[in-house]
């Protein structure tokens, strides 16, 4: 069972930080008055108290009423099933499909559910790479398929994350086979090219109905947006540090095929812009939404901005790296607070002084402005670190999404645990998902592999409003719990 050290750890985090250590949360400055009425979602009644956690391993571990109330989405990376969850952890609706999600799932306005899915692993499928999916379908409440597009194949492969615009059509991740022969032609160092060729990265846009539904109808390739200062002869010359708008195709952490490993996107629909996570670069970039494909192609498809580590173009060193191979970067929607910055979970990897993962929000400058020869800067409004700051690492996948009220849900990805933070930073809520390889564990038990290592991962999860649109009309009656499923 999880007890002793572990268990007693991870309460003895729910204590506020103290506010006199600078590696401490500090303050979000937000109200908390926004908290629901849904009797369903939890309240101050159902709190579990330190006994009773005492003695749990899976599912919710402590709750102390001070969570925002609502209902979580739960798609855990090695189950089929995707959950909608109470506050208890108990059930009141899920989806049952034939694949694992590849990786995410995401609840809609209007009820339906999008969830992508891997269609085949291990060395004989294509572009196989963490994060690997293939396929994105959307189920309506009920779980009837309404749509499904597939893009899974020797030369590209939906990866990580897809985005849904106002329109209804979706983005979607993709990478895209380059041989080495094309590499090299782009001006990439054929010493660096250790797998025989290289994964770029492409959006492509798609409508999931309509006469025109699974066709690309706008697309983003990073190839046609490089930059390299190995060759003159070839395309894409110049100095990476004076053309910080590309990207440097001979900057990698690794010379291993998946070059950037882009593993989200996001977007923002007053400014028509969207926002990519590159694992590898260590850095977020932000790039317009032109409608016209070709236009993307040209000067108009370049980075508007990008903030994270200014070594990646030339502009820096590792003093001024502030991103460790981050994802989950996102826009805090409106009404929320800090609407308008960019939330990041910062896994920190690496980071000097000793692997410790954060959660960060930032601002960046007005109009992406930046002065000649100095990167790009952004302010940093709030970090959160666990105390100490070593205790919480979280060193793949995992997210963070701000709530109404104030507060953080964090996803701690490779632990398959979810904990929200109130604006003090303690921890106010903690969930661990119960759904290992076999399947969901029972209460008393651990989500282990076939080493018995904890095995419990979750690449994302998203709390939605008891009177939410997706939600209002729904029944949401609780149906026990996953461990007891």
């Amino acid at each position: 069972m999880i007890r002793g050290a572990w268990l007693a750890l991870l309460l003895a985090a729910c204590a506020p930080a103290d506010p006199g250590d600078d590696d401490d949360a500090t303050d979000v400055g937000v109200d908390d008055d926004d908290s629901g009425d849904d009797d369903d979602s939890g309240d101050d009644d159902d709190a579990v108290d330190d006994d009773d956690s005492d003695d749990r391993t899976v599912g919710l571990l402590f709750d102390d009423g001070g969570a925002w109330e609502g209902y979580t989405l739960l798609a855990p990376v090695q189950s089929t099933t995707t959950w909608l969850i109470d506050l208890q952890g108990r059930i009141v609706h899920r989806w049952e499909r034939d694949l694992t999600p590849g990786l995410v799932a995401y609840l809609l306005p209007d009820g339906q559910l999008l969830r992508t899915g891997n269609p085949g692993s291990g060395p004989q499928a294509p572009l196989q790479s963490g994060g690997a999916g293939g396929l994105v379908e959307l189920l309506d409440w009920d779980g009837d398929l309404l749509f499904s597009h597939e893009v899974y194949g020797d030369d590209a492969r939906l990866h990580h994350d897809v985005e849904v615009l106002p329109s209804g059509n979706v983005l979607l991740l993709a990478w895209e086979r380059k041989t080495a022969q094309e590499a090299i032609a782009a001006g990439r160092d054929p010493t660096t090219l250790q797998d025989g060729e290289l994964w770029s990265e492409m959006l492509l846009e798609v409508p999931t109905s309509g006469p025109a539904a699974g066709q690309v109808v706008w697309e983003w390739h990073l190839w046609d947006h490089l930059v390299q200062d190995l060759d003159p002869s070839l395309p894409g010359y110049g100095d990476p540090s004076a053309l910080p708008q590309r990207v440097d195709v001979n900057f990698a952490r690794n010379p291993r095929d998946d070059w950037q490993h882009l593993n989200s996107v996001a977007y923002h629909a007053d400014r028509d812009e969207i926002v990519l996570s590159s694992h590898h670069n260590n850095e977020l970039w932000i790039i317009d939404h032109v409608p016209s494909a070709a236009a993307m192609a040209g000067p108009d498809g370049d980075l508007l901005y990008r903030w994270g580590n200014p070594r990646a173009y030339g502009l820096g060193d590792e003093a001024d790296q502030t991103l460790f191979s981050q994802h989950d970067v996102h826009w805090i929607p409106d009404g929320h607070p800090g609407a308008g910055n960019l939330l990041i979970f910062n896994n920190g990897n690496n980071r000097p002084g000793g692997d410790a993962s954060s959660i960060v929000e930032m601002a960046p400058p007005a109009d992406y402005a930046r002065d000649p020869g100095q990167p790009w800067g952004g302010e940093l409004l709030w970090e959160w670190f666990d105390t100490p700051a070593e205790a919480f690492f979280a060193p793949q996948i995992s997210g963070a999404q701000r709530l109404p009220n104030g507060n953080t849900l964090v996803c701690d990805g490779p632990h398959g645990t979810l904990f929200e933070l109130g604006p003090d930073g303690a921890r106010t809520w903690i969930y661990l998902s119960p759904v290992g390889p076999q399947g969901p564990v029972a209460q008393g038990e651990l989500p282990v592999n076939s080493q018995g290592n904890q095995s419990n991962p979750v690449f994302r999860a998203t709390r939605h409003a008891a009177d939410g649109p997706e939600l209002v009309g729904r029944t949401l009656d609780p149906q026990g719990t996953i461990e007891g499923s």
